[in-house]
Formats: C-alpha cells, sequence, structure tokens
C-alpha cells in the first residue's frame, strides 16, 4: 500500500506541474456547458436534457482523451529517462506500481469531472427536476468509474508498447471497440472471446428515464461492479506484462 500511494502522489504531482496541462483542463471542463448556447435549438428533448446529454458526452470525451494521452506520458517518461530500469531493480512490486501510475493520472481526471459537474450542476439549477437530478449524478459517478477503467487498460498497452503514439492509437482503438461491442458477431467462437475481452462500455453508460428514479440504484450498482472487475483485470494484466517487459 505504501508503494502504491508513492508513485500515485508521484504521479499526480508530476501531471498537476505542467500549467499547460491546467489550463486546458479548465477549459475543457467550461465547455462541457457549451451545450447552454444551442439550448434554443429543437433536437426533440427539453432544455435540461439536452445540456446534461451534451455536457455529458464533452465531460467523457475530453476525460478518456486526457486519461490515453497522461497514461502514455507518464509510461513513456519512465523509458525515456530510464528510469523504469531502476524501479524494476528494485523489485517494486509490479502491481502496486501500475496501480499506482494508473491513479494518479485517474486522480487528475477526477479533479476535471469534479470541476465540470460542479459547472454542469449550475447550468441545470432551476431547470431540471428530482428525476433528471437523479440521473445526473448515476452518470456522473459511472462516468468517472469508466475514466479509471481507461486509465487501467491503456497502462496495459503502456508496460509493452515501445512508443507513446503506439499506446495513444491501440488505446484509442480499444476504446472505440468497446462503444461499438454490440456490433462484434457473438455467433462465432472468436466473437463470444472477443466480446468477454472488450467490456460494453455503451451499456456502462448509463442512460435512465427519470420516471425509473428508482431503479437507479440498481442500475449504477451493475455497472460499477463490471467497471472494479475489469479495471483489476487490466491492472493484472498490465502488472505482469511490465514484470516480463525487457528494454
Amino acid at each position: 500500500m505504501r508503494v502504491f500511494l508513492l508513485v500515485a502522489r508521484s504521479t499526480f504531482t508530476e501531471i498537476w506541474r505542467q500549467p499547460a496541462l491546467l489550463i486546458l483542463m479548465f477549459l475543457g471542463a467550461l465547455s462541457t456547458g457549451g451545450g447552454w448556447w444551442w439550448r434554443e435549438f429543437d433536437f426533440g428533448e427539453n432544455e435540461a436534457r439536452f445540456l446534461l446529454n451534451f455536457g455529458g458526452g464533452v465531460q467523457g470525451l475530453i476525460g478518456a482523451l486526457f486519461c490515453i494521452v497522461a497514461v502514455a506520458q507518464t509510461w513513456s517518461r519512465e523509458f525515456e529517462r530510464r528510469t523504469a530500469i531502476v524501479l524494476r531493480s528494485r523489485s517494486i512490486n509490479p502491481f502496486a506500481l501500475v496501480a499506482g501510475k494508473s491513479a494518479g493520472v485517474w486522480l487528475v481526471a477526477a479533479l476535471f469531472v469534479a470541476l465540470s459537474t460542479v459547472w454542469l450542476a449550475f447550468l441545470l439549477s432551476g431547470k431540471a427536476n428530482a428525476g433528471l437530478w437523479g440521473v445526473f449524478w448515476a452518470e456522473t459517478i459511472v462516468r468517472a468509474g469508466k475514466l479509471a477503467l481507461i486509465a487501467a487498460f491503456t497502462s496495459w498497452f503502456a508496460t509493452y508498447g515501445k512508443t507513446a503514439t503506439f499506446v495513444i492509437l491501440a488505446s484509442g482503438a480499444y476504446l472505440l471497440l468497446g462503444n461499438l461491442h454490440g456490433l462484434i458477431d457473438g455467433q462465432q467462437g472468436g466473437g463470444n472471446v472477443l466480446r468477454l475481452l472488450v467490456p460494453d462500455l455503451r451499456w456502462i453508460d448509463v442512460v435512465v428515464a427519470p420516471e425509473h428514479f428508482s431503479q437507479m440504484t440498481q442500475f449504477v450498482g451493475a455497472r460499477v461492479l463490471v467497471l472494479v472487475v475489469y479495471t483489476g483485470i487490466f491492472l493484472m494484466l498490465a502488472s505482469w506484462s511490465w514484470s516480463r517487459r525487457e528494454d
């Protein structure tokens, strides 16, 4: 646990010391409220629901891009500075190292989610009913958990990828495949295996009508459980890959 906390703090501090990244994070949080400028258009939804869908989509996209790029960058620096060899020579627990670096990136992403959530809540004040507020908080919780999953599978690619470009492209492709999970043919053996290896990210996104507010806990609990399981699996795969990597 001590190694995990030290690595997480070090990764968080490394990212936090980059002013340009912080400015982009702040601008990204503000952009989640961009739907306010388009609210007068009739998209078949009421104003509050449109603001929620627009803001949630932007929040998820920016958060995913940040996690992928940040994880790829932090691991790439370890290899460029040759500190990866030092970490391995000291026999640091691979799982604690991988989980700590993923957690450090996720903490920064969670701050972005918190900041943008406060901004969206301000825009929704006085426009959303109790049911829509329930959907808002449920989707926010699941979206934050989804970013932890993205950081975990990006770490898996990063522990054996030779370049940051490969890690970013591979993670982006995997993320896209997860969102297109329903198109994977499960009638054949290979399709069934692929459907297990790739989490259904579209299903994970909470889409519950306000009238189903009483079932919100069940929806969120099921998705959080899937996120925890897949995140743990990818962190174990990343630690296994790291322990066997040859530089």
